[in-house]
């Protein structure tokens, strides 16, 4: 599991160990020094990049929003990055949402006049979710997952993504403490010009270790998420033909 640690810890961390400080500091983000500065520049960098490197389980989240009668636009949750693909339910039909859609599907959906008589169709564009039909004077609860890019917590409340970019000692980097400290030396290093060869197999070591992340056995056998599947049609073989 990542060891999520505070933006103070993490800039001391990676400048005590290339030998730009002799001690730690009591607040980087009140120090002047050029490397300093240099380094917290780079800390948003980094996380902001990682956040679309990967589907990351600590920046996962679920929302849910009731329709309204006559209204097929809605607006995404503070700090959406991208939706995870096929998650998206009407929790009220007990279907699933179909999408997202492109253009194309999109204008299909609208164009044919069957579509979205039993399913919900969903786009995303200009920041907004679209769904299709329009929703009538029945509420529908629609629920889908997305990963945030809100890196950022409050100390005492790692669970609550407050923003994209650190501005106090005290907030917490929701991204493994070693794989931000090996990527601020690769960084650092390699904008000063030198040999990060080191720096950048432990980053890319640490980057490998933190995307490993439990994950569904896959079957065969097409197993229901919810129970085992037993004998039947779809996993014996067809025998006695001939006799």
């Amino acid at each position: 599991m990542p060891t999520f640690d505070t933006a103070k810890n993490v800039l001391n961390d990676a400048a005590l160990g290339m030998g730009i400080l002799s001690s730690a500091l009591s607040d980087p983000y009140a120090s002047t020094d050029p490397n300093i500065v240099q380094l917290r520049t780079m800390l948003t960098e980094l996380g902001q990049d990682l956040c679309r490197q990967h589907d990351w389980s600590q920046l996962q989240t679920e929302y849910t929003f009731p329709t309204v009668d006559g209204t097929a636009s809605y607006a995404l949750p503070t700090g959406f990055d991208r939706f995870i693909n096929q998650t998206g339910w009407n929790r009220t039909t007990e279907f699933a949402l179909g999408g997202p859609l492109g253009a194309q599907g999109w204008q299909f959906v609208q164009a044919v006049s069957t579509a979205g008589v039993i399913d919900t169709w969903f786009r995303i564009q200009n920041n907004l979710l679209f769904v299709h039909p329009t929703p009538g004077a029945t509420v529908n609860t629609i629920a889908f997952e997305y990963v945030s890019k809100y890196w950022v917590a409050l100390t005492g409340a790692p669970t609550t993504r407050v923003q994209e970019t650190p501005t106090l000692q005290s907030d917490v980097c929701l991204f493994d403490r070693m794989l931000l400290i090996w990527g601020l030396r690769k960084e650092f290093l390699s904008s000063k010009g030198f040999d990060a060869s080191h720096a950048t197999k432990k980053y890319e070591d640490a980057l490998s270790a933190a995307r490993s992340e439990p994950a569904p056995v896959l079957s065969l056998q097409h197993k229901p998420l919810y129970r085992m599947r037993y004998l039947d049609g779809s996993n014996v073989p067809d025998t006695g033909f001939g006799e």
